[in-house]
């Protein structure tokens, strides 16, 4: 015979020893690092939207996905309807809302905020009180031999 019989070791047929179990905790540590890193945080997360649709009432001001803001009117199984201007409504599907609006804040965006208007108001005053300078060559160069 030109093939010798292989002959299995006997210390490596006792089976389980401690050198395997060593072996095994790195793994066992980034599992436990990827579910308080990715997958807790997430439930978290869908635990909070569900609360929130759950939640979901008439009159509430809400985000949609697409970017739609409505004020809910009518809220059903799966749907929600939405009034998106005065006379506007849409059927929108719950898991579609994103997120709640504060109470009042259609209004503020449609009619403007007055805290807003008051500074842009001013910011448009400030320009066209001061006088405006014009750039000639010959004021820049005495400007710059002055000392």
């Amino acid at each position: 015979m030109l093939i010798s019989n292989a002959y299995a070791d006997t210390a490596a047929s006792s089976g389980f020893s401690l050198g395997s179990l060593s072996s095994l905790w790195p793994i066992a540590l980034m599992f436990v690092l990827v579910y308080f890193l990715m997958i807790r945080p997430q439930r978290k997360k869908q635990k909070e939207q569900q609360d929130m649709i759950s939640g979901l009432g008439a009159g509430d001001e809400i985000l949609t996905s697409g970017g739609i803001i409505g004020k809910v009117i009518r809220v059903e199984e799966a749907f929600v309807v939405l009034e998106i201007s005065v006379s506007n409504t849409m059927i929108v599907q719950k898991n579609a809302i994103v997120s709640m609006l504060p109470k009042g804040s259609i209004d503020a965006m449609l009619h403007g905020d007055p805290g807003n208007q008051e500074e842009s108001g001013k910011a448009e005053e400030e320009p066209s009180a001061a006088p405006q300078e014009t750039d000639k060559p010959e004021d820049a160069g005495k400007s710059g031999q002055s000392a």
